[in-house]
Parts: structure tokens; sequence; C-alpha cells
């Protein structure tokens, strides 16, 4: 995790990868400085860290679908579009919200990604928790920011798992 993102810091500095392809293209004429260190920096890095954790069950449950299902679709006179709207979106569902919380629950507490290519302007949750204990020595504020962010990591997970479990209560039923 760490490399992953500290593999942006050359490619995103003043004579990073970036800079130099718009260099030598002729798009610029000096090096950008405003390409790190800032909020962008940080969603780029994040995205490229967590891309993983939410195709990978996408994928499975793309994998678990049988194809006679859009077959069928299609005998029944649907466009591929329709296809895709009516049988295919809705049976991956489950991948997507399978996802979607473990993105939210990995980046709720990322720490290293926002200290890298964020500099001071990089401030999430888990950077102000973190510079409660070790800074400012808060330990109170950091113990009831610890707690909030709890308490919202448990509400996720309850609407997510209810969300995910009347899906599969319903998709039980169709079958």
């Amino acid at each position: 995790y760490v490399v992953r993102t500290f593999v942006w810091l050359p490619m995103l500095g003043r004579t990073g990868l970036v800079n130099q392809v718009l260099l030598g293209l002729g798009v610029i004429d000096k090096p950008l400085d405003w390409l790190i260190y800032n909020e962008g920096a940080v969603y780029v890095g994040l995205v490229y860290v967590y891309t993983l954790y939410m195709t990978l069950p996408i994928y499975l449950s793309l994998d678990r679908l049988d194809p006679k299902l859009v077959e069928a679709a299609g005998d029944l006179g649907a466009t591929p579009l329709q296809a895709f709207r009516r049988v295919v979106l809705p049976l991956s569902m489950p991948g997507v919200w399978s996802g979607c919380t473990m993105v939210f629950l990995l980046s709720c507490g990322a720490y290293v990604t926002p200290q890298l290519l964020g500099g001071t302007s990089g401030q999430m949750i888990g950077n102000v928790i973190a510079a409660q204990f070790l800074h400012t020595n808060n330990w109170p504020l950091g113990a009831a920011l610890s707690i909030v962010l709890v308490s919202a990591v448990m509400i996720f997970m309850f609407v997510a798992g209810r969300r995910l479990g009347l899906q599969q209560l319903f998709m039980g039923e169709r079958r």
C-alpha cells in the first residue's frame, strides 16, 4: 500500500513523468507545481490504491452470472442495453455493494495516502485523529473523533448489511 502510494510522488512531482511529458509535447513552458500536495493528488492516489478492492467483487458477481440469462433477454426482444440494465446490473449489485463497503472501510482509515500526497492540505479523518494523539496531545478529542468514526462505520455497515441481505432475499425469491 505504501509503495503503491509512494509511486505517485515521482510521477506527479516537479521533475516527474507528467511534467516531463507535458514539457516534451510543448503543452507547458515550465513544470507545474500544483500536481502534487493537494486534494486532487490525494484523490488520484486513493482511486489508484482502492480500484482493485472495488473491481474484484464486481468481477466475482459478474463471473457468477449465467450467460443464458442475457441470451434469454435477447431472445425476448431486449436490446443489449436493455439486457444490461434489466438483467446484468441488478444481478451485479451485490458485488457493487460489497465493493463500496470495502472501499469505504479502507478509506475511512486512510492515513498514508493523504500524508504522502496531500501534504498539509491532505486532511482526512485518519490524519486528524493521528494528529490529536501524536502532535497536539489532545487525547480526549482524538478519542471522541475515533468514536465518531467507529459509529459512522457501524451505521454504514448496518445499512449495507441490510441492503445486501434484502437483495439476496429478493434474488432467492426470483429463482
